[in-house]
């Protein structure tokens, strides 16, 4: 599934730049055409105004009126709405121009970036899974980053393996910890497996806050999903004790107190 959208935004990407690049060359070519046809008119006009003149001179006969009358002229408000509906025309393909050429360029950048990415994941990860890209030599963080994507792609279990490798290797690495909890209890919907993650994260030292509400999801895995109601107990008053102004000790508080009469600083 995720593949499947994976290649419908880049057909949709490679469309959508195709069609504002085709756009951009027609409002180009068209704005060329209409400079051409406006010297070329201009030309022709330029032509007539000279021939209706020397027609005039040579049909001129012995008056000494030194003015030449020339049949046909344009008058000078019909020579103004000439030039400027020819304006309008070449600005209007101008604006267009400008428009279509800024998004083609965006879409060119944007799906140039996506597309290099989508490229990157398959030969790194795709496949090195095949060749053994990861092994022994490889790095926990290249691990971790793997075990990431196969949960983009939807391959949970395998990511819970990839992750508890890392947690083999280094028992301290809390992210991973909290990424394999994280994945059984909300993706797999494996309690029983999250619940033993999670306690091994709550072991480690991380951000209070993060903490106090991994604690509280742990609670609420023991007294709801699995029918372990002592525990859950035992875990609030653990969360309060160890971190009593996090926003996730505050809110166990307010359990504690209408589960067994729990007051602040008791």
């Amino acid at each position: 599934m995720r593949y499947a959208i994976r290649l419908l935004l880049i057909l949709l990407l490679f469309g959508s730049t195709g069609w504002f690049g085709y756009a951009s060359y027609r409002d180009y070519s068209m704005l060329m055409m209409d400079a051409v046809s406006g010297e070329e008119a201009e030309s022709r006009q330029r032509a007539e105004i000279e021939t209706r003149a020397q027609k005039a001179v040579s049909s001129k006969t012995d008056s000494s009126d030194d003015t030449i009358a020339i049949p046909g002229m344009l008058s000078e408000e019909e020579e103004l709405l000439r030039g400027v509906r020819a304006n309008k025309k070449v600005n209007r393909h101008y604006i267009r121009l400008i428009g279509n050429g800024i998004a083609f360029a965006l879409l060119f950048v944007i799906t140039g970036f996506f597309f290099a990415h989508q490229m990157g994941d398959i030969l790194r990860f795709d496949f090195g899974q095949k060749i053994q890209y990861v092994d022994e030599v490889t790095s926990d963080q290249e691990r971790y980053e793997k075990a990431e994507y196969l949960i983009l792609k939807g391959s949970f279990r395998d990511a819970v393996e990839m992750l508890k490798q890392i947690t083999k290797n280094d028992p301290a690495h809390f992210e991973a910890h909290l990424r394999m909890a994280e994945v059984l209890d909300k993706n797999l919907e494996a309690y029983e497996e999250a619940a033993p993650a999670y306690e091994a994260a709550l072991k480690l030292k991380f951000h209070p806050e993060r903490w106090s509400w991994t604690a509280v999801r742990l609670c609420n895995i023991y007294s709801g999903k699995l029918g372990q109601g002592n525990r859950a107990l035992k875990l609030m008053r653990r969360l309060v004790a160890e971190q009593p102004h996090t926003a996730g000790a505050a809110k166990v508080k307010k359990r504690l107190a209408m589960v067994d009469g729990y007051r602040p600083g008791a």
